[in-house]
């Protein structure tokens, strides 16, 4: 559940300066996003924090997952169009359920052609990371039952590469992004 997701992260969350949240389905539109997203939120600023300033809090989300290779190109029009339409449910949403003065940035990315495509979801942070299989949002509203996810640790080799991926956005194809979206 989202309070579960939030609650497992706590420790890394408090201890942050940076926070970024790679889902590539992440769609604020979608409840069951802005619930893991309130309640990772919620830890992060919540008292006592190791760091003195709130954290910077990234949201890297993709384009890919509105097209199937089946439906022919995926052409810059649509790709543009996806990009909008998640910029435009995060701008409506976020405001509603995050708290006042919090601010986040939203980055959509494309695959990039010839490299690993955008699949896997990550919390990483300025003091760590952590996989997160199935994904950052709430399975309990999802699914009839609630499904258990093995949160992974990251070891060190694979926290920095995907750190200069998603948290440097190098060597990544940038559709839109960084926006920020104050509460």
């Amino acid at each position: 559940s989202a309070a579960e997701i939030g609650e497992a992260l706590r420790p890394v969350l408090r201890m942050a300066s940076k926070i970024v949240l790679v889902d590539p389905y992440f769609d604020a539109n979608e409840q069951r996003y802005r619930d893991s997203l309130v309640a990772l939120v919620g830890q992060a600023l919540r008292m006592p924090r190791s760091v003195a300033a709130d954290p910077e809090i990234v949201i890297v989300t993709g384009v890919d997952q509105m097209h199937k290779e089946r439906e022919g190109e995926f052409t810059g029009e649509q790709i543009a169009r996806v990009a909008a339409n998640l910029r435009a449910n995060a701008e409506r949403q976020l405001p509603r359920c995050l708290p006042a003065g919090c601010r986040v940035q939203l980055v959509v990315l494309k695959n990039r052609l010839g490299a690993d495509p955008m699949h896997n979801r990550f919390v990483l942070t300025d003091v760590g990371g952590v996989i997160v299989p199935y994904g950052l949002d709430d399975y309990t509203r999802a699914e009839a039952h609630t499904v258990r996810d093995d949160l992974q640790p990251m070891h060190r080799g694979i926290y920095d590469e995907r750190w200069q991926q998603y948290a440097e956005l190098r060597g990544v194809d940038i559709v839109l992004g960084p926006i920020a979206i104050a509460m």
